[in-house]
């Protein structure tokens, strides 16, 4: 569900745009960024949240969140694009309570084996089927329930706040261009906070994230994963792009052009169910970055990697992680692509030179995460030889 809805408004985004008046690439990004930006900030909380009060009325609530706002953003069609924007960013804070909830009672259910590698890569095979100021204004009534009902609001408060201002100033960037002070000044402010963040929790007696989740392959797990998804939102997201505007497909057409994807993404993750118990964490990874499966291999692997690492009690920290870098990282990617195309478009007038300096982006990020991938497989190598002299 969290993909699908993300999908929902990237293939008719100029329809949307045009049904509002508005065809600035930058306005239009923000109908997928919106979205991202509260899955990816929220998963976390979330996740934590199941963990305490129950992952069975997490997972119900998420529901009913989902429905509301998807009801209220089809009525935005008599309002304006603000409203949308809101609607669609609030939209995704049921997926955000949703997702790492499932996951958590798969995880709490099955024992690390096959059984719950296969479980866990049929979950994710679904998903291939496949602004504004306003919404902090929205969202900080959540902010506010979320703070009251965790243990600790002052690490929830900080993580959050550094999080979504951190993404906005980048996505707001490619709208209205860093020469304007507010766009640095709530980056500065947004890593600041996140350094604040990462002070608390070592102090909390009760943290966001426990010393547990720091496994030593997490920081390479979470790379890998953070680079690829990136990657992948970008191309998607470019790719309708070039269909739509430069080769003037419609939305079907261009779907069907990309439904390649469906079948060869769940073949990936299928194969990656097998792997998972006889290849080393590492050497999956460095498939899902070479053979552009990121989203496919990486996703289901290092959620199991990081819950058969972690107690059961904390299955959906484990969970909400990763998806909370997989969510995020779309949504800076697209801010990083976007800056990228508002300053080689020239001023608009060369759309498929933007388009072009867009997708070089996302091919760095891509090269980034194979070459992470790349030292991830070194460092196993040498730990594993470090062990066999031991």
């Amino acid at each position: 569900m969290t993909q699908a809805g993300l999908s929902m408004s990237i293939a008719p985004v100029h329809i949307i745009g045009l049904s509002f008046g508005t065809s600035n690439p930058a306005e239009l990004s923000w109908f997928d960024a919106a979205y991202s930006l509260t899955v990816g900030t929220f998963i976390l909380v979330a996740g934590r949240l199941g963990d305490v009060y129950g992952h069975r009325r997490l997972f119900v609530l998420g529901f009913g969140c989902f429905s509301l706002w998807s009801l209220l953003a089809g009525f935005s069609v008599w309002s304006n694009k603000i409203f949308f924007d809101c609607c669609w960013a609030l939209q995704g804070i049921g997926p955000a309570i949703l997702l790492p909830n499932a996951i958590a009672i798969f995880g709490r259910t099955y024992p690390p084996g096959f059984r719950k590698e296969m479980i866990f890569v049929w979950r994710h095979c679904p998903w291939r089927i496949y602004s504004r100021w306003c919404v902090f204004i929205y969202l900080c009534p959540v902010c506010l329930v979320a703070l009251g009902i965790l243990g600790d609001g002052n690490g929830a408060a900080t993580g959050i706040s550094g999080f979504a201002l951190i993404n906005f100033a980048w996505n707001q960037a490619a709208l209205v261009g860093w020469k304007n002070p507010y766009t640095y000044v709530l980056l500065i402010v947004g890593c600041i906070r996140l350094g604040v963040f990462a002070v608390i929790e070592r102090r909390a007696v009760y943290p966001l994230l426990p010393r547990s989740i720091f496994t030593g392959d997490l920081a390479w797990v979470v790379g890998c994963i953070a680079a690829g998804w990136s990657s992948f939102g970008i191309i998607i997201y470019y790719f309708y792009q070039f269909m739509e505007v430069i080769k003037g497909d419609s939305p079907l057409l261009a779907t069907a052009k990309w439904s390649v994807a469906a079948p060869s993404g769940a073949i990936a993750a299928l194969v990656t169910g097998f792997l998972l118990g006889r290849w080393p964490p590492s050497v999956i990874m460095f498939c899902a970055m070479g053979f552009f499966y990121s989203w496919d291999m990486s996703f289901p692997s290092g959620t199991l990697i990081l819950s058969n690492a972690m107690h059961r009690h904390h299955q959906g920290l484990a969970a909400s992680l990763v998806a909370t870098t997989v969510n995020y990282s779309i949504s800076l990617g697209l801010g990083f692509a976007g800056t990228v195309e508002l300053h080689v478009n020239d001023a608009g007038r060369n759309v498929l030179r933007g388009y072009r300096g867009a997708l070089y982006m996302g091919i760095g990020l891509a090269g980034l995460g194979l070459n992470i991938s790349i030292c991830f497989m070194w460092a196993s190598w040498r730990r594993y030889c470090a062990s066999k002299k031991g």
